[in-house]
């Protein structure tokens, strides 16, 4: 070995091996290993350059990396990687939002191979994992398509679990891969743990309060902490088991009337109204809708179109420099429905605020001890700036979080089974099975119940096959068309 091999190798924790193991490439490219894990040794290997130019950046670095490479290693990982992870199914998309970095940490099978001087510079490119050919300027937007999940699960099968898309200037890892994928958000998600905030994101400012989008931090560890303790503690989930139960026998008495009435049912409907109001219930202790209300349909249009507009490709994503102009008005449209699902949640809060005062006045006291009533009590003690706007933005995260996704997984199982019905049989049988055939025991599955005591049938001659099981990409996936279906005892 070279001494100037050695003096790498040493400087950088990399093993260079030679041809007959792995060794060089016949263009002369480098491949490094590196051990780590305590008592496992793991080699990873990653083309990075030349080996003429990994000597003469090495040569020119020599003095500052010695002095750096340990603080800004961890810090430019964090603000050149991670801050560019969004989740696009099936696969993780890392934008690296900058290729102006000192030291940039890639984790993959369980190794950290430490590129260096990674500058985009035609002298010196970092050698990123295969992916297609990208066009000048706009790269590979036109890849994505209609259905980016779809397009990224064909692409994944030429190109592998990890593979680089040029999304306008934005250069972006794909990672499709359950093996990759394991690695960088369980082994490693505190790394990549933070996300570039959309421009759809930053509607009303919500980026600087929302645990989604804040980066790892005081303010996402104490929105974390609060909702570990207050919200998802295994106190409150018990103390909540009456309230589903109670919500999934109004579901279950809802589907009775409509058999009796033979009235179709949208099940996603049916499905959001319950999700609504046992989140409702849990925070405010009440119900905001009723099923075939025009509050509950107008709450679920909003929730369902947020998530929409935030699924779109955006061009002022991909082009930053487009921002101020928001080309596609997707910032606009967002701020509607946003703005609306603010000032419902809004008035909720003051509601409680003045029924305290006036109690207080009054020297009653008329807390209801729900979680509302938790979170303003941590605002009144003011502990560490947890402020009435915390509240606003955290429940806004809840409320659109839980019901939209809970609403969407639903209507999709219905429509799965209904669209199979050898399927829903088998299921059937397996639950009477395991409950009894005459089980008079609810429980807190909307799926189980509704299967369980009702059989499915579709409006007008359509047939099961005939279904359209065609999809709609957000943020979730939803249905193209609504699953509506006629109840039938069993």
């Amino acid at each position: 070995m070279r001494q100037e091999d050695t003096n790498m190798s040493k400087r950088f924790g990399f093993t260079l091996q030679k041809k007959d193991s792995v060794g060089y490439h016949s263009d002369q490219n480098l491949i490094l290993s590196e051990s780590c894990f305590r008592e496992q040794e793991i080699n990873f290997y990653r083309e990075v350059g030349t080996y003429e130019e990994l000597l003469e950046e090495e040569r020119q670095a020599r003095k500052t990396l010695e002095e750096q490479m340990a603080v800004k290693l961890t810090t430019h990982v964090r603000k050149g990687f991670s801050s560019g992870l969004q989740v696009w199914k099936p696969g993780v998309l890392l934008g690296l939002r900058s290729f102006r970095v000192e030291e940039l940490q890639v984790w993959s099978s369980g190794v950290s191979s430490r590129l260096r001087s990674c500058r985009w510079k035609s002298d010196s490119v970092v050698r990123l994992p295969p992916g297609p050919y990208s066009l000048p300027i706009i790269g590979n937007i036109f890849e994505l398509g209609e259905k980016p999940h779809i397009s990224l699960a064909s692409l994944s099968k030429t190109y592998g679990g990890l593979m680089t898309l040029k999304l306008g200037s934005v250069i972006t890892i794909v990672v499709s891969s359950p093996e990759f994928a394991k690695e960088i958000l369980l082994k490693h998600d505190l790394s990549f743990s933070s996300r570039s905030v959309l421009d759809t994101g930053r509607t009303v400012n919500h980026h600087l309060f929302s645990m989604i989008w804040l980066p790892v931090g005081d303010q996402w560890r104490r929105l974390r902490r609060i909702s570990k303790e207050h919200l998802f503690s295994v106190q409150q989930l018990d103390a909540g088991q009456p309230l589903r139960r109670e919500k999934i026998q109004k579901l279950l008495d809802y589907v009775h009337e409509c058999f009796t009435s033979r009235k179709p049912i949208n099940i996603g409907r049916a499905a959001f109204t319950t999700s609504l109001n046992v989140l409702s219930n849990f925070i405010f202790s009440t119900d905001i809708a009723r099923y075939d209300s025009h509050e509950s349909q107008e709450f679920k249009d909003a929730v369902s179109a947020l998530a929409d507009v935030i699924g779109k490709p955006n061009l002022a994503d991909f082009f930053p420099l487009l921002k101020p102009f928001d080309p596609q008005g997707l910032l606009r449209e967002a701020n509607v429905y946003v703005e609306k699902l603010m000032a419902i949640l809004d008035r909720m809060i003051d509601q409680r605020v003045q029924a305290s005062a006036k109690s207080s006045a009054a020297g009653a006291n008329s807390s209801t001890n729900d979680v509302l009533d938790l979170l303003l009590d941590l605002s009144r003690k003011n502990e560490s700036g947890f402020s009435r706007n915390n509240i606003l933005h955290l429940l806004f995260d809840l409320f659109t979080a839980a019901t939209d996704t809970t609403t969407s997984t639903l209507e999709w199982a219905m429509a799965e089974l209904v669209h199979n019905p050898e399927k829903m049989l088998k299921a059937r049988s397996e639950l009477e099975e395991i409950t009894g055939k005459d089980a008079v025991i609810i429980e807190e599955s909307d799926i189980c119940s509704l299967i369980r005591k009702f059989d499915w049938e579709l409006e007008g001659e359509t047939r099961p096959e005939d279904m359209d099981m065609s999809e709609r990409f957000g943020i979730t996936l939803h249905k193209n068309v609504p699953l509506v279906a006629i109840p039938i005892k069993i």
